[in-house]
C-alpha cells in the first residue's frame, strides 16, 4: 500500500564491453571481466580467439566449461585441446607482449539479454 510507482523508466539497451582479460596456462583458467553484469551461462566460448599482437599466430577456442556465476568476471577453464594448441604457438601467450584476445558481438548477454560489443 506504501509503494510507488516510478516517476520516469529507461530500460537496459546498453551492451557490455569486455574491458580486460587474464590467462592463466598453469591453472587452465581464462577470467573475462566486462563492463557490467553478465549472464554466465550464455558464454559462447567458440567467440574468443586468443591472439598474438600481429594475428600471425591465433586459437579460436572451441571449448571450455564456465565455473562462475553472473557476474562483471567469468571464469573458463580451458580443454585440453585448446591448451595444447595455445602451448604449441611459439609466438603466443608466452607472454603479456603477445596475448591479446577478440571476441565477436556473439560471446555473452547481460542480465537483459544485449549482446555484448565486439
Amino acid at each position: 500500500e506504501d509503494a510507488l510507482v516510478v516517476q520516469a523508466y529507461v530500460n537496459d539497451s546498453s551492451n557490455p564491453r569486455l574491458v580486460a582479460f587474464d590467462l592463466d596456462l598453469s591453472l587452465e583458467i581464462l577470467s573475462l571481466t566486462f563492463s557490467e553484469t553478465v549472464r554466465a551461462s550464455t558464454l559462447d566460448v567458440e567467440q574468443i580467439t586468443l591472439q598474438n599482437e600481429i594475428y600471425t599466430q591465433f586459437v579460436e577456442l572451441t571449448m571450455g566449461m564456465v565455473i562462475s556465476n553472473d557476474s562483471t568476471v567469468v571464469m573458463v577453464t580451458l580443454e585440453t585441446f585448446d591448451l595444447n594448441r595455445i602451448k604449441y604457438m611459439l609466438d603466443l601467450a608466452t607472454h603479456e607482449n603477445n596475448t591479446y584476445i577478440s571476441v565477436t558481438p556473439f560471446t555473452i548477454r547481460d542480465m537483459n539479454t544485449n549482446h555484448n560489443d565486439p
